[in-house]
């Protein structure tokens, strides 16, 4: 193996079909530690492995359930995926995520999968079953809301906060922020404002992450009386939004890669 800093590690960033144009200032701001390259998730095929497992890492922010058949191989043969596609995975099933956090000891919004005539709130929030990042969350009311009654859907009773706070993970470091739910205002991003890392809120944030295998997370609650409850984990982060968070994905990987070479290995074995 080379010695520590001769040679620039590489990376790959994987991005969503639409969204390279998110990760391309990350790929600008890493090219003083990374040979970087970004890839759309749908132009990975099966042949590119060999490829993809030379990259010192591969950052992943995509939930296509191809590309995480294609990283599996990478990732048990000990290839640095961040995030691991089996975290991905559970984060991206909504029902699986809230049920691996409530196991954790963090309490969590009351949740319901099965048909739409049979969810047991009398108002909920109804979303996809499997987070996408594109569909809305619909305010479902028992009696007055219309549509397939044996359509399978994701709901959690409705929280009535007039705040929705997001903490995100990056390895160590936590970036808290408050935003109005969806509910009360579609672009939620206007209304968002940086606010102090809560401690309970942090420390629950670290847990759930932690426990669904996320290294770099998005976790997101509601008050409910007092009580924050995680309504969502998100393994696609919306680091961009705000300044630091791609300076902090930055240091992390680097520090990644940094540790497995000092462990004598070509590459290390994601965490988690």
């Amino acid at each position: 193996m080379k010695a520590e800093g001769a040679v620039r590690p590489s990376m790959l960033i994987v991005a969503e079909n639409d969204e390279t144009w998110m990760v391309e200032p990350l790929s600008r701001l890493v090219a003083r530690s990374f040979r970087c390259t970004v890839r759309r998730a749908g132009s990975i095929r099966s042949g590119d492995l060999r490829w993809i497992a030379g990259m010192s890492v591969t950052f992943l922010r995509s939930r296509s359930t191809a590309l995480l058949r294609a990283l599996d191989g990478i990732d048990a043969g000990g290839g640095l995926v961040v995030n691991r596609p089996c975290a991905v995975r559970r984060a991206r099933h909504r029902t699986t995520a809230l049920a691996i956090a409530a196991a954790g000891g963090v309490p969590t919004a009351r949740d319901y999968e099965g048909p739409l005539a049979s969810i047991p709130f009398p108002r909920a929030v109804v979303k996809r079953r499997f987070d996408d990042g594109r569909s809305r969350p619909v305010l479902y009311e028992r009696g007055r809301t219309a549509g397939r009654a044996d359509r399978i859907v994701h709901a959690q009773e409705l929280i009535d906060s007039p705040w929705e706070h997001k903490i995100y993970v990056v390895g160590d470091e936590l970036f808290a922020f408050e935003q109005r739910p969806t509910l009360n205002h579609p672009d939620k991003l206007a209304t968002r404002r940086r606010v102090p890392v809560d401690a309970v809120l942090g420390a629950r944030a670290r847990r759930v992450a932690e426990a669904v295998g996320l290294e770099v997370a998005g976790v997101d609650f509601l008050f409910d009386r007092g009580e924050p409850k995680v309504t969502d984990v998100n393994s696609n982060q919306g680091l961009h939004t705000f300044s630091e968070g791609y300076q902090a994905l930055e240091a992390y990987l680097l520090g990644r890669v940094r540790r497995a070479r000092s462990c004598g290995e070509d590459v290390a074995t994601a965490a988690g």
